[in-house]
């Protein structure tokens, strides 16, 4: 009986060091980009961004790197919301036509990173997720100054109070 374990258990030993590799190689892909994320957050913007969101840029980008269909369906989810939410200082919440709010995943995180403070985009969430035509994401970036003449998509009338727009997507030119 116990013979009729042992190819299940090397198997399961096996998986367990595939797994291991991966996540080794994604942690070494997160370092590497750490530096490239913290430097063109830095001359893009003008302002350096807090390490916390330089860090959660690279985690996002191997997320994508790793399953970009899994990631592209989490940003397309969006739900409505109440009065109570759309009003919270850091959560990016966009509001649809008829005056709601709609809250989406990476409108959650931007409020669990915290907002840029100064600059144009003052209350806009840190991390942007850059579209490509198709409106799929390519990458995650740190959300620019506000002059790079970048158009930012999913905005309500209110310019990043932290209550009411979501700029955390933009279409890649």
């Amino acid at each position: 009986m116990a013979a009729a374990y042992a190819p299940m258990a090397v198997s399961m030993f096996l998986v367990g060091l595939v797994q291991t590799a991966l996540w080794r190689e994604l942690r070494c892909i997160i370092r590497v980009a750490l530096t490239a994320v913290s430097e063109r957050a830095t001359e893009s913007s003008g302002i350096s961004p807090p390490p916390h969101v330089v860090e959660a840029v690279a985690v996002f980008n191997a997320a994508l790197a790793a399953d970009r269909e899994a990631v592209a369906k989490l940003l397309a989810l969006w739900v409505s919301c109440s009065d109570a939410l759309t009003a919270h200082p850091s959560i990016q919440v966009g509001l649809a036509p008829g005056g709601f709010g709609l809250v989406g995943v990476l409108g959650l995180l931007n409020g669990a990173l915290g907002t840029i403070p100064t600059g144009p985009r003052a209350g806009c969430g840190w991390v942007t997720c850059v579209l490509g035509e198709d409106r799929k994401p390519m990458h995650f970036e740190v959300t620019g100054s506000g002059d790079d003449g970048v158009t930012l998509v999913r905005a309500s009338s209110r310019e990043c109070s932290g209550t009411g727009a979501d700029f955390s997507l933009r279409l890649h030119r």
